[in-house]
């Protein structure tokens, strides 16, 4: 990714879609802290600043990422060290990404993006 601009098109997608259809969301402070960390995770790998991604995450992150069989960087993994190992290589396989945003689920300690991604092959 690593421009400035896509990455806060992302930033826009993931606040529009925490708060769409869920007229209360402006008042989830503890959702609304998850969802800032997760956007600055997205913001420091989009830099390729792969130390400050790692520190946004707590020790039982967990990464998938679903996709045809044949894509090198499909798969699931858990814990801190797993998902910045795969995303470091997983970024460092794709350019001229473009994320979109279609769902964030938020509850307690729990958030989920539901994203589709085009881009290519480095």
């Amino acid at each position: 990714m690593k421009q400035p601009k896509k990455l806060a098109e992302l930033a826009e997608q993931v606040r529009a879609a925490f708060a769409d259809g869920d007229p209360s969301a402006r008042w989830k402070d503890h959702e609304r802290r998850n969802l800032h960390a997760l956007l600055d995770a997205y913001r420091a790998a989009g830099l390729g600043d792969f130390t400050a991604y790692a520190d946004t995450f707590t020790a039982d992150v967990e990464l998938d990422i679903a996709g045809p069989p044949d894509v090198p960087f499909v798969g699931r993994w858990v814990g801190r060290d797993d998902v910045v190992k795969a995303a470091t290589a997983n970024f460092a396989m794709v350019a001229d990404q473009c994320p979109e945003v279609l769902a964030v689920v938020a509850q307690g300690d729990r958030l989920a993006v539901h994203l589709r991604e085009t881009g290519k092959w480095a």
